[in-house]
């Protein structure tokens, strides 16, 4: 296997048994070996409750991709147990949010003018990506499911929650009152940890400002 063949979580082969890549440096990996199966709680992390591997650039030619279903026992060798995985275990992070927009002109005037997210880019008029944090929120005109009943005015499709500082969540509504933007819900402190501030974009989708207190 190359370097690149490997992302945290990928699972794969030594001859002593079945491991899984818990983070990818410049030139190396490091892994915790799967011979646990009595007891998975162990593979919860990080912090690992076993000791992480670490395979450098020589190691890992050796290395083989695991099978998508594993079929060893707790000593990751013997073939008597057979766990089905998933595909979709691989997958790690939501990479990019779509909203459906119904009036995309107004959409981009309240996210860019209001809100006041920057243009990441814009691949065609019904397709604008903006960067929040480290995640893509998109802006698009529905296509594949254009024929899909639209959401009746004045219903969330969707929530948003944005995290911010405590005392941005009153900054932001004090912003929202300048712009004129009506609040569905002042800054509250709720029961389970947050301080919250909910209002709707102009297609009714539900945003919410929030911070742990």
């Amino acid at each position: 296997m190359d370097h690149q063949d490997f992302q945290i979580g990928t699972e794969f082969m030594t001859e002593r048994g079945r491991w899984r890549c818990t983070d990818v440096g410049t030139r190396s990996i490091a892994a915790i070996r799967l011979d646990l199966d009595h007891d998975p709680s162990w593979y919860s992390g990080p912090p690992y409750g076993i000791v992480e591997h670490v395979f450098d650039e020589d190691d890992l030619e050796s290395l083989e991709l695991a099978a998508g279903e594993r079929t060893f026992d707790d000593s990751g060798k013997a073939r008597l147990i057979t766990i089905g995985l998933s595909a979709f275990d691989r997958i790690r992070a939501v990479d990019c949010t779509v909203i459906f927009a119904r009036d995309m002109a107004a959409m981009r005037r309240f996210y860019e003018d209001v809100l006041g997210f920057h243009l990441y880019r814009e691949l065609s008029p019904k397709w604008i990506e903006y960067l929040v944090g480290g995640n893509t929120l998109a802006l698009a005109t529905p296509t594949l499911t254009a024929a899909d009943a639209p959401t009746p005015d004045g219903s969330a499709s969707l929530q948003l929650a944005f995290k911010v500082s405590v005392a941005d969540v009153d900054a932001c509504a004090t912003e929202l009152g300048s712009k004129g933007w009506p609040l569905l819900s002042p800054p509250t402190n709720q029961s389970f940890g947050h301080r919250t501030l909910f209002f709707r974009d102009p297609d009714g989708n539900l945003l919410e400002i929030y911070a742990e207190i």
